[in-house]
Parts: structure tokens; sequence; C-alpha cells
């Protein structure tokens, strides 16, 4: 990926020749991933409003593979799981749907999008507690709407989805089960007791899964479809969706690992290129998968005081966005980012870990830069040691120092 590099003398600390930022990110890049021992990293940093765009991955996209095989030297077009990063992907869909349409707001009501759940009947016989019908788009996608992240009848989160056999997984494998699956998320999410009770305190839960439903409603198109038509081809995201890495063993992708804590050993997840693995309907919370390069574009969409104009979310929509709607009940924001610092300091962020890969996404909008880091491997979700969060959180680190100290290094 291109930089703009100052033009400076060639000449750095100590009168050692001065690399280029490219050179600089791969030399501490592949020594962070040898160091935590990872099979594949990548990171991205964008820099002046999105003039500056520097992006790298390496490493190897299966690690029972002899590393120098050319089917598995980890290619800079190779998608990267995200995990709960989705959630802000998913926020800025919702971003561009208010924006567009004159019946969805922040504050739109689930009883607004689904009518027949205002019947007493319906309730009766799907167990909905009517007080639940009032949550707004914004206190779902915030985290401050006391819905359950696992609903205790939630058939999504208790199955295992390769397990099924036959007919049932035919039919849990199609993109047209996706919006009914969804649907049923909404219902069952719906019956449970609110944990905890209302404004005491946020849940992090799956509050943009039934955002996503509530779009399918309004619009008559998937959440897949609608992030690949709203948000993926207009900011030319052409390497980004939803679902599985890698298809086959050879590979032809990167593979998500397990990594034991106790022992440190790494396994190929095996379960991750299953086909069922493009049909999760918790895909909104947890499923997309982006390249450095994309998630640049994803940044710097996001770059509210660039002064640049926005072809997809506008700046003011965007504002919107990274704010909290209650800053004293919940730090996520209306698009569903974590909100941190103040003023023109303030961040925007997200990690994720589906318990097989890690990433995490940081945007400074007042200050015009961002930056992420994405690697294949997780632990599981096991206590213990983490070298997928760990040289996710080296590499945050170093892009972090690259930023502060652009003037002096290059």
């Amino acid at each position: 990926m291109a930089s703009r590099t100052p033009n400076r003398p060639p000449i750095g600390r100590n009168n050692t020749p001065r690399l280029s930022p490219a050179a600089y990110l791969n030399n501490k890049l592949d020594h962070i991933r040898k160091t935590h021992g990872v099979p594949a990293l990548a990171a991205v940093l964008v820099r002046d409003g999105g003039d500056t765009v520097l992006g790298l991955a390496i490493g190897q996209r299966k690690s029972d593979l002899a590393a120098t095989a050319s089917a598995n030297v980890v290619q800079q077009t190779d998608r990267f799981c995200i995990g709960s990063v989705s959630k802000p992907f998913t926020g800025y869909l919702m971003a561009r749907l208010v924006q567009q349409r004159s019946d969805l707001a922040w504050t739109t009501r689930i009883r607004d999008v689904f009518p027949e759940m205002t019947s007493e009947a319906f309730r009766t016989r799907y167990r909905i507690r009517a007080s639940y019908l009032d949550r707004t788009l914004e206190q779902l996608m915030s985290h401050s709407a006391d819905l359950p992240y696992a609903p205790v009848n939630g058939f999504e989160m208790t199955v295992n989805r390769t397990g099924l056999s036959g007919a049932f997984r035919i039919e849990y494998a199609t993109a047209d089960s996706l919006t009914v699956r969804r649907y049923n998320y909404v219902l069952t999410s719906l019956q449970d007791e609110p944990v905890p009770s209302p404004g005491s305190s946020i849940v992090y839960g799956g509050g943009c899964i039934i955002a996503a439903a509530m779009a399918e409603r309004l619009t008559g198109r998937s959440y897949e479809q609608l992030m690949q038509d709203e948000v993926f081809e207009p900011l030319g995201m052409s390497r980004s969706g939803l679902g599985r890495l890698a298809t086959n063993s050879t590979p032809d992708g990167l593979w998500e690992h397990n990594s034991n804590p106790s022992t440190g050993a790494i396994t190929p997840d095996a379960t991750a290129i299953e086909l069922v693995e493009n049909f999760h309907s918790h895909g909104p919370a947890g499923a997309i998968h982006t390249t450095h390069a994309d998630m640049a574009r994803f940044i710097t969409a996001n770059l509210s005081e660039s002064g640049k104009p926005k072809s997809v979310v506008n700046d003011a929509m965007l504002r919107q966005s990274h704010e909290r709607p209650d800053a004293g009940e919940s730090t996520f924001t209306r698009a569903g980012w974590q909100r941190t610092g103040s003023g023109t300091s303030f961040c925007v962020k997200h990690n994720g870990d589906n318990c097989r890969s890690r990433a995490e996404l940081r945007v400074f909008p007042g200050e015009n830069h961002g930056y992420a880091a994405m690697t294949n491997v997780s632990n599981g979700c096991a206590d213990g040691a983490h070298i997928g969060a760990d040289a996710v959180a080296a590499t945050l680190s170093l892009l972090k120092q690259m930023n502060d100290e652009w003037e002096t290094l290059f």
C-alpha cells in the first residue's frame, strides 16, 4: 500500500540510513509476529485524513504447513475475520440508512418496525415482553437496551451448526434462511428478563443483530446484501464480506487458529472453512472479514473532521454515530463504537475476538488518523495466555508510535 513520505534527508538517528515507512513497518511487524508466535499479522495506519496510508500483511496462512510454501505465504489481499469489530461496521450501515430514509431514525423503536409485536395475541404467543418494544435503534447499538446477548430460547446460540446433518443442514446453510433466523433472534431476545434493570448500566449484547433485522424489514434486503450495496461497494472495499476466509486445506486464504493458553500449541480450526460459516445469522455482530487495504478505506470514511467530502455517510451523520446517546449510561456510541477521551483527541474503537481470530480498530476523527491490527489466531476464549491479543496490542502500540513520531522517524 502506498504512503506519502516527507522530503527529508535519508539519514536517521545516529547517522544510520533512514528507513521508509513501509520498510520500518515490515521490520517491526515481522519482529512482533515472531515474538508472539502468531501465524499471520496485519497492520494499517491512516494519517492526514487519508492522504497517507500504510498497510501490510505478513506471515503464513496455516500454521501446520511449510512457511515457505507458495500457497501458504500471506497475500496482501488476504482477508482477516474482525470479530466484534463488525459491530461498528454494522453501525456505519445503520448511519447510512438513517441518513437515507424517512422511516428510520436513531430514535426509531422496535415497535415502529415490527408492528405485529404490538398485538397482545402475538406477544402472548411468543412470550414477548411489551416493555422491550420501546427500545430504540440507538439503545440497541450502544448496548443500553438491557437485552441479553444469548437469549435463553435462542437456537442460534445453542446449536452446534457444524454438527447439523441432512435436510436441516441444507436449509440452515442458505442465504434465504438468514433473515428468518435473525427475526427469530429478535423474538427470542424479547422473551428474557432485562439484565440488569433498565437504566442501571450497559449490557454488552446483540442489539446490532436486532438492528440488522430492523434494516432487513424496512428495506426488503438481507443484511449481507445491504452491507455489499450500501457500504462495501461504494467505499471500494472489494475484498470485504462475511463468512469463511478459506475453503480448503491448500489453503486458498487465511485459516483461523486456536491457541492453547496452557501449552502454547496452535491448531488450525477446520470448522472455520465449513460452507455453513457463510451463513451465520449473527454476522452483524462478529462475522465480517476484511483486508488491511479495505480497513484503511473504512477508517478514512470515518474521519469526520478531515474536511474531505464523504460519498456514503456524511460528516454530520458521522458525528452523530460517534456520539453516545446517553453519556451517563453507556460508553458506547449510537453506531456501536466504544468512545474514550475528550475534546479533539477522543477515540472511537472496538476490538474483536471470535475465539480463533483477533482484531482491534481505533479511529481518532478529531486528529484525522486511525489504525488497526488483525491476526488469525485466538486462545479459544479460554483464560490464560493470549498470543493473538498480545500481538495485536503490540502492533497497535507500534502504529501509535509511528503516527506520533512520524516526522522524526521518516
